[in-house]
């Protein structure tokens, strides 16, 4: 197993450290595209605000980030690890690479 040459500024804890981050960011991972904040919101069941709050930490750590349009993405790095983790492994890869 090979380790990155770069590491990031935040740790996992960080990332998921309140379920509101957490869920936000499994959200932008199952989903393809910009996602405004309210339609997060509703798909969630959870309010506006909460959404707001988990973006605004999500996109001071880069861990998430604004389109043009306002809607949110997760990082491609982000989205890619959180589906590692729930064993969405691409094709061809095995856990025990």
């Amino acid at each position: 197993m090979s380790s990155s040459s770069q590491q990031s500024d935040w740790s996992f804890s960080e990332l998921t450290g309140s379920s509101s981050r957490t869920r936000l960011l499994e959200y932008l991972a199952e989903n393809s595209g910009p996602t405004r904040q309210f339609q997060i919101a509703e798909d969630l069941g959870v309010s506006q605000a909460s959404v707001s709050r988990a973006a605004s930490e999500l996109l001071e750590i880069g861990a998430v980030y604004r389109s043009d349009d306002g809607g949110l993405n997760v990082d491609a790095n982000v989205g890619r690890g959180i589906r590692v983790i729930q064993g969405e492994l691409p094709d061809g890869l095995t856990s025990d690479e």
